[in-house]
């Protein structure tokens, strides 16, 4: 799986224009409701005369547990950062969630599912460099209803 977007524009007259990419690969073993996979990200962006590219690796998993109506989810990304063309960060993003289906006890009302994700950034800056370490978490709970 793999997708492309460019966008090219003009804002107060400042060329601008981003890059983005990402191929991967998923495989998934039915009878354990796990899957694992990896992908490659790129993402570069220009504007005048400042470009910025990000790429690397990343490694995912998931996990189902369909008589508990849970799931599971993990994830690493890895990626250098270049300031027109200097490499200014290395930043790595670690994430884990979870997602709880319950049924009702008559399924006329629909569905409803419940989720927790956190996620840990963290860019280091590199020696000799003015940039500093920063460290971002993000918890995003999600409450959903079908029907």
């Amino acid at each position: 799986q793999a997708f492309g977007l460019q966008v090219n524009g003009n804002s107060n007259q400042i060329p601008q224009a981003v890059l983005s990419g990402m191929v991967g690969h998923t495989v998934g073993l039915s009878k354990r409701n796990f899957t694992m996979g990896w992908t490659v990200n790129a993402n570069q962006s220009k504007v005048a005369t400042f470009q910025n590219l990000f790429i690397g690796p990343g490694l995912n998993a998931s996990k189902n547990f369909p008589k508990q109506k849970l799931s599971f989810n993990s994830g690493a990304i890895y990626n250098q950062n270049y300031t027109n063309k200097t490499l200014t960060n290395h930043v790595v993003n670690l994430r884990a969630g979870m997602n709880y289906k319950p049924q009702w006890w008559d399924k006329k009302y629909g569905n409803v599912s419940l989720g927790l994700t956190a996620s840990l950034m963290n860019r280091f800056g590199i020696k000799n460099s003015t940039t500093t370490t920063i460290r971002e978490l993000t918890i995003v709970t999600n409450l959903s209803y079908g029907f």
